[in-house]
């Protein structure tokens, strides 16, 4: 996301460049970004709109057996932990099968809560990130933009908290969830079973 903020303040920066290429939609009614990727100093620039990116590959065939899987980014250490516990109170709450992945890779770690049936992961290989996300039914996570794209290429269903004072998660949390593509909510005062039943009906 930093490319749309750096477009926005500063045009001498990319005007050096031949052309820019900008992961979204042209059509600013299917926008993903809007005002983040659509600014109106582009029209000085040449630019192309490439549709999205996505490091998933999309299966059709794989058995969706994770009920839920909580993505936690490795980024912005601040309030992570009191968020961490929280969700998974949260999730002891669901019914189902719910996967963790943490993001902590200074730890290899596996924890169990089996009455819950919940697996904590620390971190996992590359070829595990893509399996757990593909066999996810719906993804609770960050509202970063990369993961925007990987939903939304994938079709998968989501629940999404922007980052406190993070002002391009804030952004995109709000308008992502006037279009509806997706459930957005801030960290404070959640009930995770209220927002799924939000995000199936």
């Amino acid at each position: 996301m930093q490319i749309f903020k750096n477009i926005v303040n500063n045009y001498n920066y990319f005007k050096k460049f031949d052309a820019i290429f900008i992961p979204d939609y042209e059509n600013e009614d299917k926008s993903l970004a809007l005002k983040l990727s659509h600014s109106n100093i582009l029209k000085k620039l040449k630019h192309y709109y490439i549709w999205t990116l996505s490091s998933y590959s999309k299966s059709e065939n794989i058995v969706k057996d994770i009920d839920y899987y909580f993505i936690i980014s490795w980024y912005l250490q601040e309030h992570k932990e009191s968020f961490v516990n929280t969700l998974i109170n949260e999730a002891k709450k669901l019914k189902g099968k719910k996967v963790f992945v943490l993001w902590d890779t200074s730890k290899k770690q596996i924890k169990e809560f089996k009455k819950d049936n919940i697996v904590i992961y620390s971190s996992v290989s590359s070829y595990q990130r893509i399996d757990f996300f593909n066999r996810a039914n719906i993804i609770i996570s960050r509202v970063w933009y990369t993961t925007v794209m990987d939903l939304v290429a994938n079709n998968k269903k989501a629940i999404l908290f922007p980052t406190k004072n993070q002002t391009e998660q804030e952004y995109l949390s709000k308008y992502l969830d006037e279009k509806w593509l997706f459930i957005n909510w801030w960290e404070d005062n959640f009930n995770l079973e209220k927002l799924i039943d939000r995000l199936n009906n």
